[in-house]
């Protein structure tokens, strides 16, 4: 009898760790058909210049930040990957952990896939993928990059995705110049108000500038994602320790935090420790 249990017993481990490595597998081929899909896409987009004629009609302190951070005549990115490390806070009763992530975007349009693990331990991690393309916004969490803990699509993450692209466009920020689709109306010397309107959804954001004109920080409405659904809250993101990298001044350091009716939560901390343009290959 007690070798039945033992064999039964070593049956369902064996079981469990195919499964567990079929969902690695399974994981690791989305992620990279994800990103060839986002690049291939990148791509596609046409090759373009930069004028400073196209920022005449800005905001005084949105013409400042943009001759601050580009440069005339600079080839437009199309495709940016980034390597990140940093902090992240699941929730409020957590503390910070370690986390290693992957970023890809597109520049002119719409479109990112963000790959990152968050240590628990030293060897158990959760997995976790945002992303915003054709249309579509995704959240997906998984146990140690094989498990799937959740899942979620539709208008609200489809939002709460592109107020992270607009958070994110300071990475590149040809993204941010104005468009049919983006504006830029004036409050005072410091800020301004961004507008964006993709697919129905409609963001308001306001943006404030330190002095030299580079961007400070980011606050808007996001759906944050909460045990009784998403929840549309304040949501603030924080720039700094700018540099140059290609010919555009990017900021190396950023933070983000809701906005909560009991007070901030800071929640993220992320450092650029690699980020390049139109190199439409994943990282290894």
């Amino acid at each position: 009898m007690k070798k039945m249990v033992l064999i039964i017993l070593a049956v369902l481990f064996l079981f469990s760790l195919t499964f567990y490595f079929l969902g690695v597998y399974s994981t690791n081929r989305f992620v990279n058909s994800e990103i060839k899909r986002l690049a291939l896409t990148a791509k596609e987009q046409p090759v373009v210049n930069f004028s400073f004629s196209e920022i005449d009609t800005l905001p005084q302190p949105v013409q400042k930040y943009f001759r601050f951070a580009l440069k005339e005549g600079i080839t437009k990115p199309r495709f940016v990957r980034i390597k990140q490390t940093g902090l992240f806070k699941p929730n409020l009763e957590t503390d910070f952990k370690q986390l290693t992530a992957e970023h890809y975007a597109i520049t002119n349009v719409p479109g990112f896939f963000w790959s990152g693990d968050i240590s628990f331990a030293k060897v158990i991690w959760v997995k976790g993928i945002d992303s915003y393309f054709n249309d579509t916004g995704s959240l997906l969490i998984k146990f140690m990059s094989g498990v799937t803990i959740s899942k979620e699509t539709g208008n609200e993450i489809a939002q709460a995705q592109l107020v992270r692209w607009l958070f994110e466009g300071f990475w590149y920020p040809t993204a941010l110049l104005p468009s049919d689709k983006l504006k830029w109306s004036p409050i005072d010397s410091v800020s301004a108000k961004l507008f964006f309107i993709h697919n129905k959804i409609e963001i308001e954001a306001v943006v404030h500038f330190n002095e030299d004109g580079s961007a400070k920080k980011l606050t808007s409405q996001r759906y944050m994602t909460t045990t009784a659904g998403p929840k549309l809250t304040g949501y603030t993101g924080y720039f700094s320790d700018y540099e140059e990298v290609n010919g555009i001044m990017i900021p190396l350091h950023g933070e983000v935090e809701w906005n909560l009716d009991t007070g901030d939560f800071l929640y993220g901390k992320f450092d650029m420790d690699k980020i390049e343009f139109d190199n439409f290959a994943m990282y290894e």
